[in-house]
């Protein structure tokens, strides 16, 4: 899969800027919170920005991508100890809290705050989910994941174009078919996943490749859509992921003249220095690697061993129901 999957609208070469910032923050004061924010719930997503409720529309067949839900919370955890607190299960001797940096680069407000709808209606990072083919519980879903967009004025959502396949309806990222208990309980198959994170300070957003991706949580119907609670996105950032983002900074910053931003990022990441001298940067601010992942799958390893390519990722996340309205349309004179 390639290292940015959808370009959410930014030049594909952008993303491992706003990466290295994000590392270069591993050395600020960090606060070992339980989280980088606290999980909370901007209630009503079936609701209009300003207040009220929008129902299912009333016609003969549901909306596309039903039925859908939006995240309204997401948390990185700052530690291996509150990673274990939060309820991650990722495979390492950090936990999953590897990107801890990125949460703290973005503040006080760390991941709720992209996720969570402005005074103004916008939204830093809509992720959305559809659980096709889930009915009741016990029963089934096949989870899949679209980026998208908010619809001004309204409560519903459009589906990003680079988030779907040529025909317009199949998801770029999707899992197999899981199981849903009597309780909603329900655990993917691991599939590779593209998590992108807006990371501000005018610079655009980052996409980071987690392979062996999985999702388990609790899964739920209500009257939009379905809501996710106590739900875990995990992966692993691998060596071939992280080469793949320097690769992009280093195109990036090699034209003439380079963006602005470059010139505060070369003390961290020199575009003319080797790719495996900038990785072993990253790897110094980030701790190194935690997990050896290969076709079988993840397994714990120490940082110098010859097999640790990857640093595990846990990302805690609720998500309430709303409605997809179909693709977001082209604008005006574009293809």
């Amino acid at each position: 899969m390639p290292a940015c999957l959808r370009s959410f609208r930014c030049p594909s070469l952008a993303p491992s800027l706003a990466l290295a910032v994000a590392l270069s923050g591993a050395g600020c004061g960090a606060d070992d919170a339980a989280t980088d924010g606290a999980l909370s719930s901007d209630a009503g997503e079936g609701g209009a920005a300003g207040g009220g409720t929008s129902a299912v529309p009333d016609t003969a067949l549901p909306p596309p991508f039903s039925p859908a839900a939006r995240v309204v919370s997401l948390a990185l955890p700052n530690s291996a100890d509150t990673a274990r607190e939060m309820g991650c299960d990722v495979v390492g001797a950090k936990g999953g809290s590897g990107l801890a940096p990125v949460g703290r680069l973005l503040g006080e407000g760390g991941l709720d705050e992209v996720v969570t709808r402005a005074p103004d209606g916008s939204i830093g990072l809509v992720l959305l989910f559809q659980a096709a083919g889930f009915e009741a519980a016990p029963g089934a879903l096949a989870l899949r994941a679209f980026y998208g967009d908010a619809v001004s004025g309204s409560a519903s959502f459009t589906v990003d174009p680079t988030s779907v396949g040529d025909d317009g309806q199949s998801a770029r990222i999707a899992w197999p078919e899981a199981a849903v208990s009597a309780l909603g309980d329900f655990e993917t198959e691991a599939v590779p996943f593209t998590l992108t994170l807006p990371l501000g300070l005018d610079l655009p957003p980052v996409d980071l490749v987690l392979e062996h991706a999985a999702v388990r949580g609790r899964a739920a119907l209500d009257t939009v859509g379905f809501s996710l609670s106590e739900t875990f996105l995990e992966g692993y950032l691998t060596r071939d992921s992280l080469l793949a983002l320097i690769d992009d900074f280093k195109t990036a910053c090699s034209r003439t003249p380079p963006p602005e931003f470059c010139n505060a990022l070369r003390a961290y990441l020199n575009p003319t220095a080797p790719p495996e001298t900038t990785l072993n940067i990253l790897l110094a601010l980030v701790g190194g690697y935690d997990v050896g992942v290969a076709a079988a799958g993840p397994v714990e390893c120490s940082p110098a061993a010859r097999d640790c390519n990857a640093i595990g990722v846990c990302l805690k996340l609720s998500a309430e129901g709303v409605t997809i309205d179909g693709v977001t349309p082209a604008p005006p004179g574009g293809p």
